[in-house]
C-alpha cells in the first residue's frame, strides 16, 4: 500500500510517542481498525457523510476503539484524526505504523503473490530462504493472484521482485514492438 504524507506524519507522531513495549499493542489495534475500515463500506460512509453529526462519529469511533482494546494514546490519535477530518486515513496510518514498527524491531513483513496456491512445504522453504537472505525475522503472507499466469511476485518492504510469467510476456511484447 502506498501511504500518503499525511498518514506517514500521523504514524510517525504516534510511533515517536510510544515506548518500545507499547508498539505491539498499538500495532495490533491499528491493524484491526484498518481491517474494519477496509471491510465495511457502511463504516467508511459514516465518517465520510455529512449526514452524521460529529457526536455520532465520536460515538462510533469510541465503540470501535473499545472493541480493539487499544491504549489511550491510540484513542487520542483517533480523536485528533476525527477532529481534523483525517479518520479516513486510518488504513494508511496503520500501514505506515507497521513499517516503522518493523524497522524498529528488525522484523520484516513479506507478501508473496502467486497464480496458484503454494504447497505447505514450499511455503516453509520459501520462508526459511527469505529469512536467510534478509537476515531478519520474517512474516510471510501468501496471496493468490490469477492474473500472474504463473511464477511469483515477492514484495519486501518497498521492493518488488517480479518473477511472474505475466511480466515476462509483457517484456517480450515490449521487446518485439521495439524491434
Amino acid at each position: 500500500m502506498i501511504t500518503s504524507p499525511i498518514a506517514r506524519r500521523y504514524a510517525k507522531a504516534l510511533f515517536e510517542s510510544v515506548d518500545r513495549d507499547g508498539i505491539d499493542p498499538i500495532r495490533q489495534a491499528l491493524t484491526a481498525l484498518a481491517a474494519a475500515f477496509e471491510e465495511s463500506s457502511e463504516l467508511r460512509s459514516v465518517f465520510l457523510s455529512p449526514l452524521y453529526s460529529a457526536e455520532d462519529k465520536r460515538k462510533v469511533l469510541a465503540a470501535l476503539a473499545s472493541q480493539v482494546a487499544g491504549p489511550a494514546l491510540l484513542s487520542n490519535l483517533l480523536s485528533y484524526a476525527l477532529k481534523h477530518n483525517r479518520i479516513v486515513f486510518i488504513p494508511e496510518i496503520a500501514a505506515a505504523f507497521v513499517v516503522l514498527a518493523d524497522q524498529a524491531t528488525g522484523h520484516l513483513s513479506i507478501v508473496v503473490r502467486s497464480s496458484h496456491p503454494v504447497a505447505d512445504a514450499q511455503k516453509e522453504s520459501l520462508k526459511v530462504r527469505l529469512a536467510e537472505s534478509t537476515r531478519r525475522d520474517v512474516d510471510v503472507s501468501f496471496e493468490i493472484d490469477p492474473t500472474l499466469i504463473g511464477g511469483i511476485v515477492v514484495n519486501i518492504g518497498g521492493w518488488v521482485f517480479d518473477g511472474s510469467i505475466k511480466t515476462q510476456v509483457s517484456r517480450w511484447k515490449t521487446a518485439l514492438i521495439q524491434e
